[in-house]
């Protein structure tokens, strides 16, 4: 069996190293500035453009992955025979620790026989990926 393993864009996950492996994924955390909407994976905003937009004085909002996606996703790979992992980060910080723990239960009952476990990091950004990676 293959173990399938995701974390989430607090992690600052490198793009290329990312594509260097098969049985990997990032959950996006999304912000939002004034009315626009990043998710980091698919809407990007370069990082000197978002302080630049903060600096001015855009209305910023964060929001923990989806919890109906996380499910998509894991549900998707558990029929492929997959166990997960997913590495979150800190719940000191976010809600998506919570939001992950709710559905890897969910999926529990499910396929009680994959192996599925979130995990709570206790860190944020490059710690996080670093921890993902190994």
């Amino acid at each position: 069996m293959s173990i399938f393993i995701f974390t989430d864009t607090t992690a600052d996950f490198p793009q290329q190293i990312k594509s260097q492996f098969k049985d990997f994924d990032i959950m996006p955390l999304s912000y939002s500035l004034d009315d626009e909407n990043f998710d980091n994976v698919n809407q990007v905003l370069p990082i000197e453009e978002f302080y630049r937009r903060v600096k001015a004085g855009a209305v910023t909002r964060t929001s923990m992955t989806a919890t109906y996606y996380m499910e998509q996703k894991m549900t998707a790979l558990l029929e492929k025979g997959y166990d997960i992992i997913f590495i979150t980060v800190s719940s000191g910080i976010s809600g998506e620790y919570d939001g992950a723990e709710s559905v890897v239960k969910n999926l529990q009952k499910k396929y009680p026989e994959r192996k599925i476990v979130a995990i709570d990091s206790t860190l944020a950004s490059p710690s996080e990926g670093k921890l993902a990676y190994e």
